[in-house]
């Protein structure tokens, strides 16, 4: 049976989960895929689980992103570029090491590419799994209009539409336009979609959930000092290739600005603020002003608003504190106040 879609895993110490991912392959009623699995220099038993099921059943293949090219940087996108060059079938998604795809999922996707070949991609739903394995609500948000355009606004302003797995690609169009970039260890699927959309992926939504996301509920990693160093500074990133790119695709530069900026305001308003990340408040707002996201007025409100949380003189009688305040928070579009 000849294959129609790889299906890539990157693969980093998920021992733990990676064995029913491999299952949830082997019980899918479309039989015609091939697994890539490319390991990142796991240090756990990943590399006998996965070598396990490569014996068992010769659609998996086994890759370890140092054998094939020791100078490419560690991270997913490395492994994800590797399973997608070796790849030689006409579709490609790409899962990560502890997802579930259900039983038709492949077929699924599969028929609807038939349905809709004029797409680059077809984008399905995916439900959040708890620790207890029980499936939640549909987490995917959708624009109230749905174009690519609409998801490209959804993107750049941190209102993520899917995540990396939803997805069936064209094999051919990710080639075209270079894979994942190597330089984003994190937001990496917020910057790979982003760029796709913005270079005219043709995508369509399709209203169909079919995966199954893990999720930690015991914690929120947003809570955590190391977290929110890493993704500030992968957002800041973000916000700099795309603010500064001249690229206009189907958004222009100037276009793109305001929707970057809700997705500036957002981290810090969100995330950032409610944490007292005063120094990745300022590495953001430097950010956004260098890159043209925020003017020199938005920039210093930002700042003032956010001096005045940290220090409460904004409580302060007299000064004019108050109406500071007010106008900071009036020009910078922040709303969090720190008790």
């Amino acid at each position: 049976m000849v294959s129609q879609v790889s299906i890539v895993i990157p693969i980093y110490n998920n021992s733990a989960t990676l064995g029913e991912t491999l299952d949830s392959l082997l019980a899918q009623t479309n039989k015609a895929w091939t697994c890539i699995l490319v390991d990142d220099g796991s240090t756990d038993s990943s590399i006998e689980v996965a070598t396990n099921y490569c014996q068992k059943d010769d659609r998996f293949k086994l890759l370890k992103r140092e054998e094939v090219d020791p100078k490419l940087p560690k991270g997913a996108n490395s492994c994800r570029n590797i399973g997608l060059e070796r790849a030689s079938t006409p579709f490609v998604i790409f899962l990560d090491a502890d997802d579930l795809l259900l039983a038709d999922s492949l077929r699924d996707r599969l028929n609807a590419f038939e349905k809709h070949p004029e797409y680059d991609a077809l984008v399905f739903s995916f439900r959040t799994l708890s620790e207890v394995g029980v499936a939640e609500s549909i987490s995917n948000y959708d624009p109230d209009h749905e174009s690519e355009l609409e998801y490209l606004k959804a993107f750049l302003s941190y209102r993520i539409p899917w995540q990396t797995s939803c997805p069936i690609w064209k094999r051919e169009f990710i080639l075209s336009q270079g894979g994942f970039d190597l330089n984003f260890r994190r937001f990496q699927d917020v910057e790979f979609h982003s760029r796709m959309l913005l270079n005219g992926a043709k995508v369509k939504r399709v209203h169909q959930d079919d995966l199954r996301y893990r999720i930690n509920t015991k914690e929120s990693k947003y809570q955590r000092s190391d977290f929110l160093k890493v993704i500030t500074e992968a957002i800041n990133a973000y916000l700099l290739k795309f603010g500064k790119a001249q690229v206009d695709g189907i958004m222009s530069r100037t276009e793109r600005l305001p929707y970057l900026r809700k997705m500036s305001l957002r981290l810090i308003d969100t995330f950032l603020l409610p944490q007292g990340e005063w120094e990745l408040i300022q590495q953001t707002v430097q950010t956004s002003k260098r890159s043209g996201i925020f003017s020199a007025s938005q920039a210093r409100a930002t700042k003032i608003y956010c001096w005045m949380q940290r220090t409460k003189k904004y409580k302060q009688k007299g000064f004019g504190m108050y109406r500071l305040y007010s106008w900071s928070r009036s020009v910078s579009g922040l709303k969090t106040e720190v008790s």
